[in-house]
C-alpha cells in the first residue's frame, strides 16, 4: 500500500514496454530462442485503474479500467470485479442506497470468483455502511465480523486492509455512542488507510469530527 512508490515502478515498466514495442516493430522477425513474458499495456492500464481506486479518483480508475477492457478479455474475472466496485462506488456517490447494496452484493461476489481481496474487503465494509445508512446495525455489525474474518492474514495477524474494517467498527459505536471506543478504533482506521483507501480514511476524518 506504498502508492508513490507503485506508480514510480509503473511508470519504469511502462517506459521499458514502450521501448521494447518500438524496438520489436523495427526489427526483423526472427525464431532465434523464446523471449520472455512482459507485461502488456492491458495489465498496466488495470495496476493504475487499482492505483487510483485505491486513491478515491474513481473517474481516472473508470478511465484506466476502459483502456484496459481495450485490451484485454470482458470475461478476465479480475476486470470484472474492478469495474463492478467502480459501478457500486458510483452508486454510493449519487447517494443511491437501496442501489448501492445490490451493486454491492454483486462485486463482492465477482471479487472472490477473481480472488480479489482488495475488492472483496472494501466492497464488504462499504455494505457495512450502507445498511448502517439504513438503520440496520445489527446486520452493518454481522457484514463487519464477516470482513474482519477475510482481513487475517496466513500468519494469522490482520492485513493493513484491516484499517477499513476499524473505521466501520468506529463509525458502528459512534452511532452507539460509545464514544471513547469509536475513538480508538476511528484514530487506528484513519491512520492504516490513508495510503490505501482514500475514501475510508476521509469517512473515519469526518465521523472523528463528529
Amino acid at each position: 500500500h506504498q502508492l508513490d512508490d507503485a506508480r514510480f515502478w509503473v511508470d519504469e515498466v511502462q517506459q521499458i514496454v514502450d521501448t521494447r514495442s518500438k524496438e520489436q516493430s523495427q526489427s526483423t522477425p526472427t525464431n532465434s530462442g523464446e523471449t520472455l513474458p512482459q507485461p502488456s499495456h492491458g495489465e498496466l492500464a488495470l495496476v493504475r485503474s487499482m492505483l487510483a481506486l485505491a486513491s478515491g479518483d474513481f473517474q481516472e480508475a473508470a478511465d484506466y479500467s476502459r483502456e484496459a477492457v481495450g485490451y484485454l478479455e470482458q470475461g478476465n474475472p479480475f476486470i470484472r470485479s474492478m469495474l463492478s466496485l467502480e459501478e457500486s462506488m458510483y452508486c454510493i456517490l449519487l447517494g443511491d442506497t437501496t442501489r448501492a447494496i445490490a451493486s454491492l452484493h454483486e462485486t463482492a461476489g465477482n471479487a472472490r470468483r477473481a480472488n480479489n481481496l482488495f475488492v472483496l474487503m472494501v466492497a464488504t465494509c462499504e455494505l457495512a455502511e450502507m445498511q448502517m445508512l439504513q438503520g440496520r446495525l445489527n446486520q452493518a455489525l454481522i457484514t463487519l465480523e464477516k470482513a474482519r474474518l477475510l482481513a487475517v492474514g496466513t500468519d494469522g495477524r490482520p492485513l493493513a486492509l484491516a484499517g477499513i474494517i476499524d473505521n466501520g467498527f468506529g463509525e458502528l459505536l459512534r452511532e452507539h455512542n460509545h464514544l471513547e471506543d469509536a475513538k480508538v478504533y476511528l484514530e487506528r482506521g484513519r491512520r492504516l488507510t490513508q495510503s490505501m483507501w482514500a475514501t475510508s480514511s476521509i469517512d473515519a476524518t469526518v465521523s472523528l469530527a463528529r
